[in-house]
C-alpha cells in the first residue's frame, strides 16, 4: 500500500511539471537581443553578459531590441507590446526620457523575426553621471502582463563638464590606472592656467584618520556614522609671484557624487579669503559638513573645495577629493 501510494504521489508531481512547463510554453515570444545602434561597447559587466556603452550627459542613444516567435505557430499582429524600462528605479527614472511602448504589428511564423527601435534621450536639465541599466519586455495586450524581458544593458553617462577649462576627473571609473594618468595631468594643468593665482594644497578630515583609500592612493577615504559631522581642512596657497589681495575670492565645498548626494548634508556656507596672501603664503579654511539624521544613508559622499572669484563668480580652482563613508543606520 504504501509503494502505491509513492506511485501516485509521483505521477501528480509529473502531470503538475508537465503543466507548469506547459504553462512557461505559453511565453512563445522572446527577446534575442537588445544594443545600442551605431555604438560600440566601452567595456562590459557581470562575466562580460552585460554591455556597457558610454554617451555625454544630455545625449540620446537608440536601442535596437529583436524579437522572435519561438514558438510553433504563427502570433498575431498587435497582440503583443514591446518596451524599454529601467531594469533598478531607485528614482533614476526621471534622468530619462523612456519612450513610448510599440506595437508588434506584423505577424510572426514559427522562428520569424522582427527588431524594433527606441530612442533614449538623457535629460539634460537634470545632470548626472553613473551607470543606468536597461532593459526591454513583451506585455501581453490582453492581459497587461510582461511575458518576456531581455538581456540588460548599461548607459554609462559621463559627467557634465562645468568648467571647459579645468578636466580633472576620468569620464569613466571603469579603469583606475587610466583615472589616475587624467588626474595627475588635470593637477598639473590646473598649476598652470592659474600660477599667478591661487591653488587648493590640501584637503582633510579634521580628528580622523583615513580608513583606506581609492583610486590607486589617490583620495582618501574617512568613515563616520550616520548623522555625524565631520571638519574638514582646507589649505589655499598662493602659486603665483605677486601678492593676492583680501576679499577677492571665496572658498567653498561641495559634493560631487553621487548625484544629488547634497542632500543629505548640511554644506557651510562659502568662506572669504579675508587676508592678503604674498607669493607662497597659505591660508587655512575648516568647513564643518553635517549628515542629515533624518534622511537614513550609507555608502561614499566624494566631496571637493573650490576658490571661486567673488566678482565673476567663476572658479577659478579645484582642489584634491575626499571620501566620507557613511556606515549603516
Amino acid at each position: 500500500m504504501k509503494n502505491q501510494t509513492v506511485v501516485v504521489l509521483g505521477i501528480i508531481v509529473l502531470l503538475s511539471t508537465v503543466a507548469f512547463l506547459g504553462c512557461i510554453e505559453y511565453s512563445e515570444l522572446s527577446i534575442t537581443n537588445i544594443e545600442a545602434e551605431n555604438l560600440e561597447p566601452v567595456s562590459s559587466k557581470y562575466f562580460g553578459r552585460v554591455n556597457i556603452y558610454e554617451i555625454d550627459h544630455g545625449e540620446s542613444v537608440k536601442l535596437s531590441v529583436t524579437v522572435q516567435n519561438t514558438g510553433k505557430e504563427t502570433l498575431h499582429q498587435s497582440d503583443y507590446y514591446l518596451g524599454i524600462k529601467l531594469a533598478s528605479l531607485n528614482g533614476k527614472d526621471e534622468y530619462w526620457e523612456l519612450p513610448a511602448e510599440q506595437s508588434i504589428e506584423i505577424d510572426l511564423s514559427p522562428e520569424g523575426e522582427v527588431t524594433h527601435t527606441f530612442t533614449m534621450k538623457n535629460n539634460r536639465e537634470l545632470p548626472i553621471s553613473g551607470e543606468f541599466e536597461f532593459q526591454a519586455y513583451i506585455k501581453s495586450v490582453e492581459s497587461g502582463e510582461e511575458i518576456a524581458h531581455s538581456d540588460k544593458l548599461i548607459l554609462s553617462i559621463t559627467s557634465p563638464d562645468t568648467d571647459a577649462q579645468v578636466k580633472t576627473e576620468s569620464t569613466s571609473e571603469r579603469n583606475e590606472t587610466e583615472f589616475s594618468k587624467l588626474y595627475s595631468k588635470g593637477k598639473t594643468t590646473i598649476k598652470k592656467l592659474y600660477a599667478k593665482k591661487l591653488v587648493i594644497k590640501n584637503i582633510k578630515a579634521e580628528d580622523l584618520e583615513p580608513v583606506s583609500s581609492k583610486y590607486r592612493g589617490v583620495i582618501d577615504i574617512y568613515e563616520i556614522d550616520h548623522g555625524e559631522s565631520v571638519t574638514l581642512s582646507v589649505t589655499v596657497q598662493n602659486a603665483g609671484k605677486e601678492t593676492v589681495p583680501q576679499n577677492d575670492y571665496c572658498v567653498g565645498i561641495r559634493v560631487t557624487s553621487p548625484a544629488g548626494g547634497d542632500n543629505y548634508w548640511e554644506l557651510p556656507s562659502e568662506q572669504l579669503i579675508d587676508i592678503a596672501l604674498g607669493p607662497e603664503g597659505q591660508d587655512i579654511h575648516t568647513f564643518t559638513v553635517e549628515n542629515k539624521e533624518a534622511l537614513p544613508v550609507s555608502g561614499e559622499f566624494e566631496f571637493q573645495p573650490y576658490i571661486k572669484s567673488v566678482g565673476s563668480s567663476k572658479e577659478i580652482a579645484r582642489g584634491d577629493k575626499l571620501v566620507i563613508k557613511i556606515a549603516s543606520p
